[in-house]
């Protein structure tokens, strides 16, 4: 599909919430720059409560680097769970990607100093907060999922955020590839690994290259 197309448009709403261009520092109170429309995806055709009648659990989507609508078509582990354990699927947009555009850059690139991972995940916590007054589901565990950068986000995000996100289901996502860590980044690790899986010590072919 393409990337602003929708394979599921009966089963999502797209919507808006105001957030913060910039969370971690004061800006005038009367700026008309103070907030940003943010784009998101909610689906609730499997949301339903549990067996104590509690809200269902909510999966939440933390985008990365394209359109929200990518991930709500490519996203599939979460549209297979989310039947079987009655979950609410809540896709967010990266800012500065589709239509979640905090301030144009094009004629002023001071404003990319708001194009940061730290915001990305400050705006992904006040979203789910405000989801869960708005639905008054507070008490709903949400579990963060992505892949690559999005996965590093929803790593980071269980870190940084604990109050918003109670786990996080990551795929391939390096969060511990920088210089400067303890232990250090092995920057052969990977290879090493794919090395390994063609030898017979790994249960491959003794034939294989």
């Amino acid at each position: 599909a393409a990337l602003n197309q929708l394979q599921f448009p009966g089963k999502c709403q797209e919507k808006f919430k105001d957030s913060y261009v910039d969370h971690f520092s004061w800006m005038q109170a009367d700026s008309e720059f103070l907030t940003y429309k943010h784009r998101y995806f909610i689906c609730d055709e499997y949301w339903k409560p549990d067996a104590n009648g509690m809200s269902g659990p909510i999966f939440f989507y933390t985008g990365n680097e394209a359109p929200v609508t990518l991930y709500v078509n490519a996203t599939g582990l979460m549209w297979e769970w989310a039947p079987e354990l009655g979950a609410l699927l809540i896709f967010a947009e990266h800012r500065y990607y589709g239509e979640s555009i905090p301030l144009p850059f094009f004629e002023d690139v001071t404003n990319l100093q708001y194009f940061s991972t730290e915001q990305a995940m400050a705006d992904y916590a006040h979203l789910i907060f405000q989801i869960k007054e708005e639905l008054n589901c507070r008490d709903s565990p949400v579990i963060g999922f992505g892949g690559s950068y999005g996965g590093m986000l929803s790593s980071w995000m269980r870190m940084k955020y604990p109050a918003a996100l109670t786990g996080a289901v990551a795929g391939s996502a390096p969060i511990w590839t920088y210089f400067g860590e303890i232990p250090p980044v092995n920057p052969d690790g990977f290879a090493a690994i794919q090395t390994f899986d063609a030898t017979p010590a790994a249960g491959s072919s003794a034939a294989c290259v």
